[in-house]
């Protein structure tokens, strides 16, 4: 009764490497993105750090969220 650890372990090895291959690759289709429409990209990156600024700022507020 070793081999089915063994298969379990083997394909939760083999599931990491996809997972990691996928991540990457969504990473460089996103970054390929950026580089094609750079004007669209700035206008979302920065009103997602405006969103998240103002997020802060009302969890600072009303939840007691610490400053730092």
């Amino acid at each position: 009764m070793w081999i089915l650890p063994l298969v379990g372990y083997l394909g939760s090895v083999v599931g990491f490497c996809f997972l990691t291959l996928a991540i990457a690759s969504g990473l460089y289709y996103l970054s390929e993105l950026v580089e094609e429409h750079t004007v669209i990209a700035k206008r979302l990156l920065t009103r997602l750090i405006y969103a998240i600024i103002g997020l802060q700022l009302v969890l600072c507020l009303a939840d007691g969220f610490p400053w730092p």
